[in-house]
């Protein structure tokens, strides 16, 4: 049903917690799993190639954690708008389902500053399952 996943990740508490779900769809036949996280275009190119490298390792050690449940894992690091390139990459992939956290702002804030959860489940030609924080874990956090 959800053999290849899309896990967008900011490395938020919430975002991590979002592993848990995805291991658990693999009964439901998940196989494969395309983590991602984007830098914000917006900034210096410079600054993007030090973000960039930052980002590495807990890349890594997230493909190595869905690896260790019995997933294909391999991540993507892009530079450019979050939304636009989560979705770039699902169209592009041809995910089946896109796995993302939300920090769970309330409605007024997610109205007015939008969110990229919001965006992604606004745009996206294919089921999104929303991880939001529980117990406050996540909250606020990144």
């Amino acid at each position: 049903m959800f053999s290849r996943i899309l896990y967008p990740t900011d490395f938020s508490a919430v975002a991590m917690g979002a592993i848990t779900y995805i291991t658990q769809l693999k009964d439901a036949g998940a196989r494969e799993v395309i983590v991602i996280h984007v830098v914000e275009g917006g900034i210096l190119a410079a600054s993007a190639e030090i973000f960039e490298a930052e980002a590495e390792a807990p890349l890594a050690a997230i493909v190595a954690r869905l690896r260790d449940a019995g997933l294909d894992a391999r991540y993507e690091l892009r530079v450019g708008n979050i939304a636009h390139e989560i979705l770039q990459v699902a169209r592009d992939e041809d995910v089946s389902l896109i796995v993302i956290g939300s920090r769970g702002k309330g409605a007024v804030r997610e109205v007015l500053l939008g969110s990229v959860s919001e965006a992604v489940v606004r745009r996206a030609p294919m089921p999104v399952l929303v991880v939001k924080p529980r117990d406050g874990v996540g909250e606020g956090a990144r």
